[in-house]
């Protein structure tokens, strides 16, 4: 058995130990003492050597096991059912799939000599194994309907008409419902109705009558009304009626594809009053299975509209109420389906009553199971009730789950919240469920927390206006989840992949301050590799959410610098694979701008598991560069691919000539793509969308700082008013436009400065000042004008003439 768990090092280890005890040679493996004899004598380990010894093969018994390679697939199964071993023999039935997918019904009519010889001796476990196999070849039909008709069909009825394993019944009545869809009606009405009338005979046995409601059931959507009507209805009917009351629990589970079947009229006047019947039986099990029928019969509108509602709700009210202690949590499993498919037929509070007292029933009961199916529920009976109704009965009852002293109600109300928000509506749900929202979020356990911030997606869509809201007290319940999981990673890991989702809506404070620093903790130093999975990922979507270039930019450098110069290997892999994130999230230009430089340096890192994670950068790489402009930068990766395809380290070696060779055939940014090859187009047009959409935003947040600074200047200059307060005013457009012209040509003045002689200090000055107009204030401005056109002409005062003063050297660089 240890051989056939699974991998090479395994088996060979296994088969060498088995070898050397099979020899004697205990003392090779150390289990020897110096007298050659076990250093054990008792316990545990000396009977654990005992059942060794008598498990163990000998040379002949290993012979049978050999099988030749050279062998077919036919005949290797062959071989393999007909070798007497039970273990072949299994092996066998397990390629029988494998081998009709590629042959089809050649391959079967190749293999039915020995395989109808080899079912002589199977045994149960052998012939469940082959209802599984048939299955397979069923549900992914490898043959098609008429040979599955002739080759399947009859092995399966002849297995269910001779089979006593409940077991095997089982299995090969699942296999014929797998197959009724695919077969004629004609061949289901000679076969299968003719075996379902055979078994279903008051002489036969309980188990043989039981495959006869199941057979009734399953061809009764493939028939049409007559068919159904004149074979079998009227034995159906009787089987209603019958003395075991698990044969009476099974016709209820047929009732409603049977009633489809007939028509609601026929289904109205013979097989309503079995219902009823079935609904007041003595066993408390049979009432259940009928009170289910009900339901089913409700979905399936299997009868009039009328007779439901005069005859069915009525009654399926009273086993709402009257329901045995022991089925009850049966009933509120299914409660959800009952007033869904019972809704169309209460309209009125008084019709809604009696329903929903026993929902309120179930929700306070003192069994947690029974409170935590109603939690399980309540969005299915919300949508049947309605958000109208939601106030007035089912908003106390849906407060008091959510605050439930048990986790599992709590993390079944947190599940189905987000649908509970969307059935109510935006307004409702900002009014009603916020409070429940924070409460829940931010609830102690762990679990509940997650799962509300795994569907936080589908929450903020529900809430609408209420969003920034339900962000900042996700953004809470984060650092608050964050620092009491401990261990728990699964649930860090929800934690951490919900923030891509808050980013969208949380504040560039809450993304710098709080999320940002939350993905920076896990990425290299996570104790589980999912949790720094999540959290690279997530970095990049943050990243791109920060709506100002400036703090986008540190934190680019703070990765370059904790990740790619880290200290830690550790720290420079996960670097690798934030690269892959960053290209997967923002265009290429931006990964060149930023982590370029510190991304070709991984290649020559002094640890290998740092070069070989980096050669999956090489192709990302050079589609990165830009010719002519970074033709450098090419050569250099290139020499590093050299230098990687020869590199000391067997894998690294290996992963690179790999990756080489895609690298050769991978275009550089702007560059021409194949035209066969429609996946670079797809990726060059994302990238080109990236990239159109990041220049947009820096031309935006330039455009929006261009007019908050033209906005003060001119708010300065008009005594504390806007300059649109101005523009309403009563002061004259032509004073306006006086004033600002006047401004405008003290300010063009001040340029002609340099050819009068002012010192370098004071040009400079002036021009500064000059283009700043729009930060210092239109008064400012004009007053320093007036300063350096007085200089100017105390200095032309002087004698000196612009045209004869040399002027003095110009300093290129300033």
């Amino acid at each position: 058995r240890a051989c056939g768990i699974g991998g090479e090092i395994f088996r060979r280890d296994a088969f060498w130990f088995f070898s050397a005890f099979r020899e004697g040679s205990w003392w090779a493996m150390g289990f020897k003492d110096e007298d050659g004899l076990f250093p054990w004598t008792e316990g545990q380990m000396n009977d654990g050597v005992e059942i060794v010894k008598q498990k163990i093969m000998s040379g002949d018994e290993v012979e049978r096991y050999m099988v030749d390679e050279t062998l077919t697939e036919i005949q290797l199964c062959e071989h393999l059912l007909t070798a007497g071993l039970v273990v072949q023999l299994q092996n066998g039935i397990t390629r029988i799939p494998r081998i009709l997918k590629v042959q089809g019904r050649k391959g079967y009519d190749a293999m039915l000599p020995f395989l109808t010889k080899a079912m002589e001796d199977f045994d149960e476990d052998d012939y469940i194994l082959l209802g599984e196999a048939y299955t397979d070849i069923v549900s992914h039909q490898y043959l098609s309907a008429k040979d599955i008709e002739e080759c399947i069909l009859p092995t399966v009825l002849r297995v269910i008409q001779k089979a006593t394993d409940s077991e095997v019944l089982n299995s090969y009545l699942s296999l014929l419902h797998e197959m009724i869809p695919l077969l004629d009606p004609s061949i289901l009405e000679e076969s299968v109705i003719k075996l379902a009338l055979a078994r279903g005979e008051v002489s036969e046995t309980e188990v043989s009558r039981l495959v006869a409601c199941r057979l009734m059931g399953a061809v009764s959507p493939r028939l049409p009304c007559g068919v159904v009507e004149r074979t079998f209805f009227s034995k159906a009917m009787a089987l209603c009626q019958d003395t075991d009351y698990l044969v009476r629990i099974c016709m209820c589970e047929q009732l409603a594809p049977i009633a489809a079947a007939v028509g609601p009229e026929k289904a109205a006047s013979t097989l309503l009053p079995e219902f009823q019947e079935l609904l007041r039986d003595e066993e408390s099990g049979v009432q259940m299975a009928a009170f289910e029928a009900g339901v089913a019969l409700l979905e399936a509108k299997a009868l009039p509209s009328d007779v439901v509602k005069r005859t069915v709700i009525p009654a399926l009210g009273v086993g709402v109420t009257s329901v045995d202690e022991t089925e009850r949590l049966k009933m509120v499993q299914m409660f959800g389906r009952l007033v869904v498919a019972a809704a169309h037929f209460l309209t009125t509070d008084d019709d809604w009553a009696v329903f929903l007292q026993a929902y309120k029933d179930f929700a306070g009961s003192g069994d947690v199971s029974q409170r935590e199916q109603a939690a399980y529920n309540f969005p299915a009976v919300l949508q049947a009730v309605g958000p109208k109704r939601y106030e007035r009965h089912l908003h106390q009852v849906y407060t008091r789950l959510a605050g439930d002293e048990a986790c599992e109600v709590r993390v079944r109300v947190a599940a189905g919240f987000h649908v509970v928000a969307k059935l109510l509506g935006e307004e409702r749900a900002n009014v009603q469920l916020m409070e429940t929202f924070v409460k829940l979020v931010s609830d102690v356990d762990a679990e509940v927390q997650a799962r509300m911030l795994g569907n936080i997606v589908e929450i903020l869509l529900a809430f609408g206006e209420g969003q920034d809201t339900v962000v900042a007290a996700a953004v809470e319940a984060v650092v608050k989840a964050e620092e009491r999981l401990g261990v728990r990673w699964r649930h860090h890991a929800a934690v951490i992949s919900a923030l891509p989702t808050l980013a969208d809506h949380a504040s560039e404070e809450a993304l710098l301050q709080t999320l940002v620093p939350l993905c920076f903790k896990y990425i290299s130093s996570a104790t589980a590799a999912p949790v720094g999975a999540a959290a690279r990922a997530a970095l990049p979507c943050l990243v791109r959410r920060i709506p100002r270039v400036g703090p986008r930019q540190d934190v680019m450098a703070a990765v370059v610098r904790e990740y790619a110069r880290g200290r830690s290997c550790h720290a420079r892999v996960a670097f690798v694979d934030l690269c892959e994130a960053f290209l997967g999230t923002f265009s290429r230009r931006f990964f060149r701008e930023h982590l370029f430089e510190a991304a070709v340096e991984t290649l020559s890192d002094a640890v290998a598991n740092v070069r070989l994670r980096a050669c999956r950068l090489l192709p990302h790489l050079k589609r990165s560069v830009q010719l002519p402009l970074d033709a450098y930068m090419l050569e250099r990766i290139s020499k590093a691919c050299t230098v990687l395809s020869t590199d000391s380290d067997r894998d690294v070696s290996v992963t690179a000539r790999v990756a080489v060779s895609s690298f050769k055939v991978a275009p550089t940014r702007g560059g021409v793509v194949p035209a066969g090859n429609k996946a670079l187009q797809a990726e060059e047009e994302e990238d080109k969308r990236r990239e159109k959409e990041e220049q947009e935003a820096v031309q935006n947040e330039e455009a929006g700082l261009k007019k908050k600074r033209a906005d003060n200047a001119l708010t300065r200059y008009f005594g504390g008013r806007r300059f649109s307060e101005v523009q309403s005013s009563g002061t004259p457009s032509s004073t306006r436009e006086s004033r600002i012209s006047r401004v405008e040509s003290k300010a063009n003045r001040s340029t002609r400065l340099s050819q009068d002689g002012l010192s370098t200090g004071l040009l400079e000055k002036a021009s500064y000042r000059s283009r700043s107009l729009d930060v210092d204030g239109w008064g400012k401005t004009e007053a320093l004008l007036k300063a350096n056109s007085a200089i100017g002409g105390s200095e032309r005062g002087k004698g000196s003439s612009s045209a004869a003063r040399p002027k003095p050297p110009l300093d290129k660089h300033k």
